[in-house]
């Protein structure tokens, strides 16, 4: 047999009765031992999320980063760290902005609503939100929440009552910038006023409210 090498672990000579029983045990044992001694090494990478490492940084491909598939630049620029995240990010970043624009609208007759909760915004667990339109006339009819509610004008007139504890009616029109506030529990009704209605945010003190 001509010599040459067998993975590399030891030398085929000229004549196999020269390998003795102790030698090819030997070299199978020294065999094992690399073999698992590379297991080892390979424990600390193996199923290990953060091997490879992230980040754009630690990319050799440049093709991997590439995003051929559809694009909304308007949504994709209020969060370039979602698109783009550091090297120190192992998908550990929660999301810590939710938009009432991609919330869809609930529409009738008397105005619009689109809401935020938790089941929109996981991290929100004390917090969510309504945005609500009334064109004029258009009433949030009267009920009540478990919650606490307060609430922000952001456009036109509006007409809040409450019913206190006692049944005691309170009436106030609120207009661009005022607040209220309802404890939780008492009965509450909303209507647009002339001229063009009435725009609001509502927060609850849940983010399982809606």
């Amino acid at each position: 047999m001509r010599p040459g090498r067998l993975s590399g672990y030891f030398q085929v000579t000229e004549n196999m009765s020269t390998l003795s029983r102790r030698a090819i045990l030997g070299s199978g044992v020294a065999g094992g031992l690399l073999t698992a001694a590379a297991a080892v090494a390979a424990e600390g990478t193996f199923g290990n999320p953060d091997q490879p490492a992230e980040g754009a940084v630690n990319v050799t491909n440049p093709k991997a980063l590439t995003d051929p598939g559809p694009q909304d630049p308007n949504l994709a620029d209020n969060e370039p760290a979602f698109l783009n995240p550091p090297a120190t990010d192992v998908n550990g970043m929660p999301q810590y902005w939710a938009s009432f624009n991609l919330a869809p609208k609930r529409i009738q007759n008397g105005g619009w609503a689109r809401q935020i909760t938790q089941d929109d915004f996981k991290i929100s667990t004390t917090i969510s939100g309504v945005n609500m339109r009334l064109g004029p006339g258009g009433v949030r009819e009267l009920h009540w929440h478990q919650q606490a509610e307060w609430a922000v004008m952001t456009y036109g007139n509006c007409r809040v009552t409450i019913l206190d504890q006692n049944g005691r009616p309170g009436v106030a029109d609120v207009k661009e910038g005022d607040l209220w506030y309802f404890p939780a529990g008492l009965p509450h009704s909303l209507q647009g006023l002339d001229p063009d209605g009435c725009e609001f945010v509502i927060a609850f003190d849940n983010g399982a409210s809606s």
